[in-house]
């Protein structure tokens, strides 16, 4: 890795070694300066596995490779808690455990970057604890740190090229395999499974109101006024046989969600959408109409180039290509300049942007009557 000697180097542990896990150490593996970076590098000091020291062993020796006799394993997460040689963790658990997970890393005196809980009463918590002990928090939302937010942001807001922002379209679905073949009652992934905090609008859906906020939300204009919600779910029916639990938990998951967010301070709005068994179409995730003209990009998660099309005039197309790796790598790199500078957190994604989304989604959770069995939605006692 070729970084400038006088760069800082923020110090990696990794809980969990999914899928997930694989690209993030690849992006923090990949050479700063393929993305013009020289101010900061990464290195990765442990990984952990909650089921045996041979799987995180495993990981380290595929996902690492050459330098993988530098990286410790752990069979357990609480051994990589105890390295001071650990400056932040990352983890890629089910949302399940986000909130424990979490908890457990700050109170260990650990910086981290956030993974969604489950509920904004869980994400008060986690920043209520790592201000009081002065630690780096961050959510986890790659998007925010894309090449092509700031421009876009701009272009809304001093440029002012489209007029006012009315009305914003964002669609983020994919089409996930429900059940295991051969007629088994068990989900096939994830994003279907109840007991992992499952369902398109946690993990899905999330980065539409990302966008939302960004555009319409944080317009001057808005005042940081919450918005009006409205919304409703399609969920799944029960396939493994539980009867309903008296508290009303009924092991569903949103398949499709569907959400209206109304400003009316500024008189704009945002319609969303979010499945787990459809494909959102090629360069329509995204669409932001305003006096004069409509922006369109690709995927809310993950666009690279967007379009201005004015009233009147040929459309002009804009490219931002993420730097070579996944773009995983931008919001490491973001973490590693605010530990540095002493800050706790990112300007890029602050605390209080991050609740504001949780906010929202509880209350479209509320509305669509999806809840999640008590251990999971819980916030611990004197939170």
């Amino acid at each position: 890795m070729t970084t400038n000697e006088t760069s800082f180097t923020l110090r990696w542990g990794i809980l969990a070694t999914g899928m997930i896990t694989r690209k993030f150490v690849g992006d923090l593996l990949t050479d700063p300066s393929t993305r013009n970076v020289t101010d900061v590098s990464h290195r990765i000091i442990a990984v952990a596995s909650s089921s045996s020291i041979d799987k995180a062993q495993k990981f380290i020796h595929e996902a690492i490779g050459k330098n993988s006799t530098e990286v410790k394993a752990c069979g357990n997460y609480e051994d990589l808690m105890k390295d001071p040689d650990v400056d932040i963790v990352y983890i890629a658990t089910p949302a399940s455990h986000h909130y424990s997970n979490i908890l457990m890393c700050l109170e260990a005196g650990k910086h981290f970057m956030l993974a969604v809980t489950i509920n904004s009463q869980q994400t008060e918590h986690v920043i209520k604890v790592a201000r009081q002990k002065k630690l780096f928090l961050m959510e986890a939302v790659w998007t925010r740190f894309f090449p092509i937010v700031a421009p876009l942001t701009k272009i809304l807001r001093s440029e002012a090229i489209i007029g006012q922002p009315l009305r914003l379209f964002a669609d983020l679905s994919f089409q996930v395999q429900r059940l295991i073949p051969n007629g088994s009652p068990r989900w096939a992934h994830s994003l279907y499974d109840h007991t992992l905090g499952g369902g398109a609008l946690l993990h899905l859906g999330m980065y539409c109101v990302v966008w939302a906020c960004i555009a319409l939300m944080d317009d001057p204009r808005n005042c940081g006024e919450m918005p009006k919600v409205v919304a409703s779910m399609v969920k799944t029916k029960r396939e493994d046989g539980v009867s309903d639990d008296a508290d009303g938990w009924k092991g569903e998951v949103d398949e499709h969600t569907s959400i209206v967010l109304t400003f009316e301070k500024t008189g704009s709005v945002a319609i969303l959408t979010t499945g787990l068994a459809l494909k959102t179409p090629k360069h329509t995730g995204l669409v932001i109409q305003g006096e004069k003209g409509t922006i369109t990009a690709g995927s809310p998660a993950h666009p690279d180039s967007f379009t201005i099309d004015i009233h009147g005039k040929d459309p002009e197309t804009h490219e931002y290509k993420i730097p070579p790796g996944h773009g995983l790598h931008l919001e490491a790199d973001a973490c590693a300049r605010a530990i540095r500078d002493g800050k706790t957190e990112a300007e890029e994604c602050s605390l209080d942007a991050s609740l504001t989304v949780m906010r929202i989604m509880d209350e479209v959770r509320k509305q669509g009557g999806l809840k999640f069995q008590d251990d999971i939605e819980s916030v611990r006692a004197g939170a």
